[in-house]
């Protein structure tokens, strides 16, 4: 017989919560929550003031959700409210569904000052400081006292799985499916509610982030390109991400550990000069097959790191080739990235990023899967040049949404062309969690066809020097012919000579006899750059004695035999 209507229900698993739990204030104006705390004189700490979802966003996973009926006030957390309400697991674009609203109002954890308050909504406060709610369940602040809980604990972490919390009898304060069940500890794999019993001291506040190098030869200019901006960027990230702690490794493959080495890194440190120092003396590696042993990084960040417990944990792995199967004969451990990758989030917690560098297909494969075993991302990476900004983005998304669009404001902001273009586009998207893309640029180039984004590399130049110092400071494999530079003042370019083009605004290349024709090269007369403000316009260059002036780019072609 099929079960009588009733009223809605919440799901089994998801937390009663007592509406003396929290305290309800009415926001009337726009206004941010650190000056909506200040002024109702709320003592706030991160995690426990709820703002009310009113449109469609993104939500972090690990944030608490609370739901509060309409008809009667009661109040409900916990994992099957996503269920409920449709939100998908881990960072998706939640849209309202308004057949499955009508009945509640929903509540997200914030855990930013900045974030604005609407007018006619409804701020929650967490004010229980760790009592029981209506169902004898205890919440949010668990039992232990105030100063020992944080508001957002981070993921559970290590051996420890703890015990299972029987339900209590009392009857809840919203009705729920037949028989809650027992209240099972966190998986490791996922961040526990509030709650969760885990102290400062263990590191419910510490995000923890592993920066992975690939330092072959078409990798290493990658690394050469974080240097120059290591001190301001490290210190941009100790002060602005408070209880980061940051660790680095450097890999090659298993034949350079009888001359460089295989791996090498710096364990977690928050102590800048160490960061620094390791990312500016470690040398490049040979690589010398095409695969390169991704597979025992991925071990050693398991094992061979000293991880804070409970911390929130990420490894952002930079590369451009395949890991070696378990059956390579130098992978005498026969390891098997995938067990590896599996191992680091379900039984450590970590997401991992995966960086996808110089497009090579046959990768394509490693980095997608990397990102879905760990319920991570998998990003791609154009151009060297933008890798700052992508390790930065990472951190802040790691750090909150909130901390992430404020990042892509700022790149958006930035001028010359060099903010927001389609591969900027495509990381923001990702990281957000955005279903369609937020690029608007133009498609219209008369016919010309886009080339492989990451056949050629554009790198600043800060000062001026030839071609051959800024090929050997940048540890670039230069050949004759490979190399352009930019365009900037009047001059005659012989047709002979190979021209890239630019687009100033999505970074799209196109080269070839239609761009050579679209410049007029050729011609008797000189080129003025002016001609070309759309464009950024690089021309090949046979000699290696040739200067490059500051504030030009130089554009270099990769090898793609390696």
């Amino acid at each position: 017989m099929p079960p009588k209507k009733g009223k809605s229900k919440v799901p089994a698993k998801t937390k009663v919560v007592s509406d003396s739990k929290f305290q309800t204030l009415k926001v009337n104006d726009r206004i941010s929550i650190k000056s909506f705390v200040e002024k109702h004189k709320l003592k706030f700490a991160t995690g426990r003031g709820f703002y009310q979802l009113t449109k469609a966003e993104t939500i972090q996973f690990h944030k608490e959700i609370v739901v509060r009926r309409k008809s009667d006030g009661s109040m409900a957390s916990g994992d099957k409210v996503r269920e409920l309400l449709g939100i998908a697991k881990e960072t998706t674009k939640f849209h309202l569904d308004k057949s499955k609203l009508e009945d509640f109002d929903v509540f997200v954890q914030s855990t930013s000052y900045n974030r604005i308050l609407l007018p006619d909504t409804e701020f929650l406060y967490d004010s229980s400081g760790g009592e029981s709610s209506g169902s004898g369940k205890v919440t949010a602040a668990s039992s232990a006292s105030e100063e020992d809980v944080k508001a957002e604990p981070s993921t559970s972490r290590g051996s420890g799985r703890g015990k299972k919390r029987k339900t209590g009898d009392e009857k809840p304060a919203i009705s729920v499916d037949e028989g809650i069940e027992e209240e099972k500890a966190p998986s490791p794999g996922k961040k526990p509610k509030p709650g969760a019993q885990a102290k400062a001291s263990e590191g419910a506040d510490v995000k923890e982030i592993v920066f992975s190098f690939d330092t072959t030869g078409s990798m290493y200019p990658c690394l050469t390109q974080v240097r120059k901006r290591v001190e301001e960027t490290v210190t941009r990230l100790l002060k602005e991400i408070p209880g980061i702690r940051i660790a680095v490794f450097a890999h090659g493959d298993y034949q350079d550990k009888g001359h460089t080495y295989d791996t090498t890194w710096v364990d977690f440190s928050n102590d800048k000069k160490k960061i620094c120092n390791f990312i500016k003396n470690v040398s490049s590696t040979c690589g010398y097959d095409s695969d390169e042993c991704y597979e025992l990084v991925l071990r050693q960040v398991r094992e061979r790191l000293s991880w804070t417990p409970k911390s929130q944990r990420s490894l952002v792995m930079i590369g451009d080739a395949s890991p070696h199967p378990p059956s390579y004969h130098l992978n005498t451990l026969k390891i098997d990235w995938r067990v590896e990758a599996k191992k680091l989030y379900n039984e450590m917690g970590v997401r991992i990023y995966s960086v996808q560098c110089l497009n090579y297909g046959g990768s394509d494969v490693f980095y997608r899967k990397l990102a879905e075993l760990s319920c991570g991302w998998h990003l791609k990476l154009d151009q060297f040049a933008s890798i700052v900004d992508f390790l930065t983005a990472i951190c802040y998304r790691e750090q909150g949404i909130e901390y992430l669009e404020a990042f892509e404001a700022e790149v958006k902001g930035r001028s010359k062309g060099s903010g927001l273009n389609r591969n900027m586009h495509a990381l923001f998207d990702t990281l957000a969690g955005r279903s369609k893309s937020t690029y608007t640029g133009g498609e219209d180039y008369g016919g010309l066809e886009p080339i492989n984004p990451s056949r050629f590399q554009i790198l600043e130049v800060d000062e001026r020097c030839d071609i051959r110092t800024f090929v050997e400071n940048n540890h670039l494999s230069f050949k004759t012919g490979r190399g352009f530079y930019e365009f900037t003042k009047p001059e005659k370019i012989s047709d002979k000579k190979e021209v890239v083009l630019v687009d100033k605004t999505s970074g799209d290349m196109f080269t070839g006899p239609e761009a050579i024709a679209m410049i007029g090269a050729g011609g008797a007369n000189k080129i003025k750059p002016t001609s070309f403000e759309k464009w950024r316009v690089f021309v090949q260059s046979t000699s290696y004695n040739r200067v490059l002036m500051p504030d030009t780019g130089f554009l270099y072609e990769v090898d793609s035999d390696r």
